[in-house]
């Protein structure tokens, strides 16, 4: 792969496997084009003027870690050539990412056709009228998601259809949610879903559309567990057969 090497850096990295490092100047704009099989990886905090200009990310079927721990400057921007179109893999892409007010997702990101985004947005703070993209329609696993992370009535974009995850374990814990909030609806066939809500607070109403089914649910232990939301979210679950709804979130009780 062809690259400029005063401002990338091809390295054997903690994620066992080749991975081209950022290394240029923090305060201004770079391009790239990526191959399907490089992962790219930038660190740390950058200065205003730092952007990406023709990005092209089409080919990259694996975007994990890319802007782990990142914290982006007014005026970033990913460039309208970044597209996830060929990501498959999502997992810690913006993990503990600090978001700039004026930041927004180009027209090419989705997470449509990604089928793991384990703690994709895990420990973040969107700016309030952010909308995060979160079509979960291809999604299998998105263990602890948004764990950790802040979020506003205005975040989440759309419709979730979740019907083919299988592990959302840890997916809301320890959120904070300010705003109204609609609940995930369609995990029917998730065999995990433990800690889904464990210590996660809501700041406003609660919006359940309809049943939640976890009857197929192998794992429910600590769902709701320290959620101040708790009583109302367990009375609105279909449980699978012999787990009692105050045994998710009850101390004494829990699986």
């Amino acid at each position: 792969m062809e690259y400029d090497r005063t401002l990338w850096k091809l390295e054997y990295g903690d994620f066992g496997e080749d991975c081209l490092v950022y290394i240029g100047p923090r305060d201004k704009p770079v391009s790239l084009y990526c191959e399907k099989n490089v992962r790219v990886f930038f660190r740390g905090k950058f200065e205003e003027g730092f952007s990406l200009v023709d990005f092209d990310t089409s080919k990259m079927v694996d975007l994990s870690y890319m802007f782990f721990g990142c914290k982006f400057p007014e005026g970033f921007s990913l460039s309208s050539s970044f597209s996830t179109e060929s990501a498959h893999t999502m997992d810690h892409m913006f993990y503990m990412c600090k978001f700039n007010k004026d930041f927004t997702f180009p027209e090419g990101f989705s997470t449509s056709n990604a089928r793991h985004l384990r703690y994709m947005y895990a420990h973040c703070k969107f700016p309030e009228e952010l909308k995060v993209p979160c079509d979960l329609s291809s999604a299998l696993d998105t263990s602890g998601m948004f764990s950790g992370s802040t979020l506003c009535q205005n975040n989440l974009e759309g419709s979730v259809n979740t019907n083919k995850i299988e592990t959302a374990t840890r997916m809301f814990e320890r959120c904070t949610i300010h705003g109204d909030f609609t609940l995930v609806s369609g995990l029917a066939n998730a065999k995990d879903v433990s800690h889904l809500f464990e210590q996660t607070q809501f700041n406003g109403e609660i919006i359940i559309p309809e049943k939640l089914d976890f009857r197929k649910a192998k794992s429910v232990n600590n769902l709701l567990f320290g959620c101040n939301k708790a009583k109302e979210i367990a009375n609105q679950l279909l449980l699978p057969a012999g787990i009692a709804a105050e045994e998710l979130y009850d101390a004494d009780k829990t699986v």
